[in-house]
């Protein structure tokens, strides 16, 4: 898990985390996930798919758009290009590149879709009541750790109070 990066800090890994899917370059887990709780470790991997999803759709369109070419050997090797303009006619008349669109904007929703209900999975907690919750907690730790002190003070007398009686008890010689 060496390509695992913070939650906070997602960057292009050079290494494939052995977790992650191998045409991923995006470490998928973070390395103290340990610490999170699932619904944020989902929300992110959602995040990181989408990312990839969205690389991914902007290579396949930039490779769509580029004019393919029918030019022949002879026509290459004088330099000159011909754009097959009535292939690209005929695609745009059947709506083929439609077609490949909107394949490529569906594949992008379903991980939209995905990271909606992570994220909308995540506990939405306002932060006053937050707030609020760790003051009451922190006033209840403080209460207990005085009742734990007065405790061990206790225990110390009775300690001291018995090793008193225990010394001052007469040992008969034998």
């Amino acid at each position: 898990m060496g390509a695992c990066v913070s939650p906070y800090e997602y960057a292009f890994a050079s290494v494939t985390c052995a977790v992650c899917s191998p045409s991923l370059r995006i470490c998928l887990r973070p390395s103290n996930c340990e610490a999170m709780s699932g619904p944020v470790v989902d929300a992110e991997v959602a995040l990181a798919r989408c990312i990839e999803a969205m690389h991914t759709t902007l290579l396949a369109s930039v490779t769509d758009a580029l004019p393919q070419s029918t030019e022949s050997m002879e026509a290459s090797d004088a330099g000159v290009g011909v754009v097959d303009t009535v292939a690209q006619r005929l695609e745009w008349e059947m709506g083929v590149e439609r077609q490949r669109i909107d394949k490529l904007v569906g594949g992008l929703e379903q991980h939209f879709a995905a990271l909606e209900r992570a994220v909308s999975s995540l506990p939405d907690i306002p932060a006053d009541s937050i707030d609020r919750d760790i003051e009451r907690l922190n006033t209840e730790a403080a209460s207990l750790a005085q009742t734990m002190m007065a405790a061990y003070d206790e225990a110390e007398a009775l300690a001291a109070q018995l090793e008193h009686e225990i010394n001052s008890q007469p040992v008969p010689s034998i």
